[in-house]
């Protein structure tokens, strides 16, 4: 593997993971979702559970990362489908043959629910992400990232699970001083699990 398919893929899936990172994540808007209930609400905080695993479906390229945190705020009680937002979000500790990366959002990203949640379960959305990621250790490529990630969150385990399915659901849509390395128009997924503190319970109606 070239040394240009290693910048790319560390690159990329970095900030396909941070823009994961949220309560709960889908592709579309809510569909038959009337009303939104989170207790206790307010403010929350975001980590992941074990490693998660990050995946550049345009060059077939995979890592593993360790810290990815995220915290917002939840209204407690919404009409429509709204859960609440991601204010700020950062990932870091992500090495892979010693090239490494930073993360951040943009700016706030709104959750969603996609459906009502059944069996305590409820599947949802992550919409408006904007990223940007900044290389470190030797390579100075800036890319910024848009785009949708699917999910569910859980009440009985407080964790959120972030495209188990693997969709592709990002999309690169600038690339600066990469050298070909990251292009725009590839495409990534993010697959991790979540603790969400405190742990809430959501109710999709």
């Amino acid at each position: 593997m070239s040394r240009r398919k290693k910048v790319a893929s560390v690159a990329f899936t970095g900030v396909a993971a941070l823009g994961a990172v949220g309560l709960t994540a889908g592709h579309a808007h809510a569909a038959g979702v009337s009303k939104v209930t989170v207790t206790p609400g307010g403010a929350y905080t975001a980590a992941n559970v074990g490693a998660p695993t990050l995946g550049d479906t345009t060059t077939g390229n995979t890592l593993t990362c360790t810290s990815a945190k995220a915290n917002g705020s939840l209204p407690g009680s919404a009409a429509g489908a709204t859960v609440g937002t991601v204010a700020a979000a950062t990932f870091n500790a992500c090495r892979v043959l010693g090239l490494a990366f930073t993360a951040k959002l943009n700016k706030a990203a709104t959750l969603t629910a996609i459906g009502t949640t059944t069996g305590g379960v409820t599947q949802g959305s992550l919409n408006g992400i904007s990223a940007t990621i900044t290389g470190t250790s030797g390579f100075g490529c800036t890319a910024v990232v848009t785009g949708t990630l699917p999910g569910s969150y859980n009440n009985a385990t407080g964790h959120l699970t972030i495209d188990p399915g693997k969709a592709a659901d990002l999309t690169v849509k600038t690339a600066t001083s990469c050298a070909g390395a990251i292009n725009a128009g590839d495409a990534a997924y993010f697959n991790a699990v979540y603790a969400v503190t405190p742990g809430q319970t959501v109710s999709a109606t």
